[in-house]
């Protein structure tokens, strides 16, 4: 998985300069921000996976009589991509504390700010500008911050 993580980013930076480079900061941002998307994405397929596997192993130990307790129900055998972005909190479990990318990613004004997701809404759903260089290189930066703390999680 790592080799596929890497591969979305080098792809997905180069892109990110192109737009850049034409002064597109909108577009840049986002080709940035879907880096830290896919790898989220990508590592809570992990998660299901460790998950259903312990489930499962659960259920093999109870079937040949060696666990007297009924395993819990397993709900779901699925295991495609999210089509929304996981909790940051899910994430932690299987990576430790990641706290520039829970920052990034939260969606509750009551956990801090929510700005850097409402940016990324903004420009994806009504097409907003930054408004100035200095602006986008702020959220371009914290991006690319949290995709480093991510990478060396």
């Amino acid at each position: 998985m790592k080799h596929e993580l890497n591969e979305i980013r080098e792809e997905q930076f180069a892109i990110a300069r192109d737009y850049e480079s034409k002064g597109s900061h909108e577009v840049a941002y986002i080709a940035y921000w879907f880096v830290l998307e896919k790898a989220l994405k990508l590592l809570d397929i992990e998660r299901r996976k460790k998950d259903l596997y312990q489930d499962i192993c659960n259920w093999k130990e109870y079937l040949e009589g060696k666990l007297n307790t009924h395993p819990k129900n397993i709900q779901s055998f699925s295991l495609q991509e999210s089509k929304s972005i996981p909790e940051v909190k899910v994430i932690s479990e299987l990576l430790g504390k990641l706290p520039v990318v829970t920052e990034i990613m939260n969606t509750q004004s009551k956990n801090g700010s929510t700005k850097w997701r409402d940016r990324r809404n903004a420009i994806a759903h009504s097409a907003k500008p930054f408004g100035s260089a200095d602006k986008y290189l702020e959220y371009r930066d914290k991006v690319i911050e949290g995709i480093e703390e991510l990478w060396h999680a």
